[in-house]
């Protein structure tokens, strides 16, 4: 049996017994082994995985769920975003909507620190993928495919990426 289906077994079970839902008992499981693991001196990857929303690493929230397209949203913000639709009406909605898609500059500027640092996060991830690629001896060939993008312009942006200074 797979760790997976074991960890879904022993949640199942737990929920059972203790009548608590099934996300609550896989919740207070993988917290358990978490305790057990963060006794060990293993670091924090450089590329942990970040809320998309927030930014905060994956140690830092109690789950982290998986999006299309390695987007990440934390639990935190799905009670936030949960909380601000059930408190929002239409005419709100459509303002917010209205403020999001013509924003003031106090509010461009305010953002655009964070955005710069997203960038950078994300660039940073993009060369420490393709590094991984090519160290396990993929082409660049296919990875300009998978990137959709020509073979040029990828080895281009990495070569920007991991010298900024000869800009």
């Amino acid at each position: 049996m797979t760790t997976k289906k074991h960890l879904k077994r022993r949640a199942r079970s737990l929920a059972a017994s203790t009548g608590q839902p099934y996300a609550t008992a896989l919740r207070r499981i993988r917290s358990k082994q978490e305790d057990r693991m963060s006794s060990s001196p293993i670091p924090i990857p450089h590329t942990a995985l970040l809320c998309s929303f927030c930014s905060k690493p994956e140690p830092a929230v109690q789950w982290l769920v998986a999006g299309p397209g390695g987007v990440y949203i934390c639990d935190e913000c799905v009670n936030l975003s949960a909380k601000i639709i059930a408190e929002s009406g239409t005419e709100e909605s459509a303002r917010s909507r209205a403020d999001y898609l013509d924003p003031s500059v106090d509010i461009v500027l305010t953002k655009i620190g964070e955005l710069v640092r997203t960038s950078d996060r994300i660039e940073n991830q993009l060369v420490s993928s393709v590094n991984r690629l090519r160290e396990r001896g993929t082409d660049w060939t296919a990875i300009a495919a998978a990137a959709g993008i020509g073979a040029e312009s990828i080895q281009a942006r990495l070569e920007r990426a991991q010298h900024p200074a000869s800009q």
